[in-house]
């Protein structure tokens, strides 16, 4: 799904773009979970109850150092402990959300290839009303059908699946960016009016427009999910059905082998049934009962006609 359509690519072209989502939210990841570790220790830098703690550390990192020539020299943190701890929160909810995005790309990239793999082998539907070769002791053509729509609709569901995951991690990632970009806000030597700073106030205008469109391709995501999961549990439910289907319609046609004629009968009194326009099974009050619907008339098995 791209931008609310559904669009058909290679497979070789759909496994590149998903395995590039997984690679850049990774990348993402690495980088928010850097950002986040300067923040906190900006936080520890700061707060009083820490001093003895930075101190002590900095000094065991120069012991350490030393014999190479070389010494820590931390930067200053900006601003005030509150700043730091507001920074430090920014640079949280960057990772929880880079984390979240690496995670349903990941689901997303698997889903994908597991339904890739299922359609190289998937059967092939068939009219059930056309003649076709079987075993005599096989499954019925409309049984074999009803296997290949459960096949089928599995695999239409880890599409539906793997669409979802990624639009969960393309908001995520907006996310991200969004608060990525309020922290770069709080870095910036850059002064408030300035070219610089407009430009990055713009940019994050720009990710806060964006962060509305991912969350509506997310519910349409989600509609479609739960479409999926409906027409998965139906094939299933109908897999289950058939046989018992089956087993009624030969009931059925082993009492009354004249109500399967499809050019119709003439019954004792003369009247004619007129062509069979459609035989079905219905559940009346958890009874199953097979229903043929004549030009001139209508039979419900087991209970004569019904109208």
């Amino acid at each position: 799904m791209v931008d609310g359509n559904w669009q058909w690519y290679d497979p070789e072209v759909a496994k590149a773009i998903a395995a590039e989502n997984v690679a850049v939210s990774r990348l993402g990841e690495a980088q928010a979970n850097s950002v986040q570790s300067e923040a906190q220790l900006d936080v520890y830098a700061l707060d009083p109850a820490y001093k003895e703690a930075m101190e002590a550390a900095e000094a065991t990192l120069d012991d350490t150092l030393a014999p190479y020539g070389l010494e820590l020299k931390p930067s200053e943190p900006k601003g005030t402990l509150a700043e730091a701890q507001e920074r430090l929160s920014l640079a949280n909810s960057a990772l929880e959300d880079a984390v979240s995005a690496s995670a349903e790309y990941q689901a997303g990239q698997q889903s994908l290839l597991d339904a890739i793999a299922k359609q190289v082998d998937l059967p092939a539907i068939s009219d059930p009303s056309q003649a076709a070769v079987r075993s005599p002791d096989g499954p019925s053509a409309e049984e074999a059908n009803q296997d290949a729509k459960a096949e089928h609709a599995e695999v239409a569901q880890l599409l539906i699946d793997s669409a979802l995951r990624t639009a969960n991690g393309n908001k995520a990632t907006v996310d991200q960016l969004v608060a990525s970009t309020e922290l770069e806000l709080k870095l910036t030597d850059a002064k408030p009016g300035t070219a610089e700073y407009t430009a990055i106030e713009e940019r994050l205008q720009g990710l806060q427009t964006l962060q509305g469109a991912a969350a509506n391709q997310v519910t349409l995501a989600e509609a479609y999910q739960e479409y999926g999961i409906a027409q998965k549990a139906a094939a299933d439910l109908a897999v289950t059905m058939e046989p018992l289907k089956q087993e009624l319609l030969a009931q059925a046609r082993e009492r009354n082998p004249h109500h399967f004629d499809w050019e119709g009968f003439t019954n004792g009194r003369g009247e004619f049934t007129g062509k069979i326009l459609s035989q079905d099974i219905v559940d009346e009050s958890g009874q199953l009962y097979v229903v043929t619907v004549y030009e001139n008339a209508t039979f419900t098995d087991e209970n004569g006609p019904a109208s």
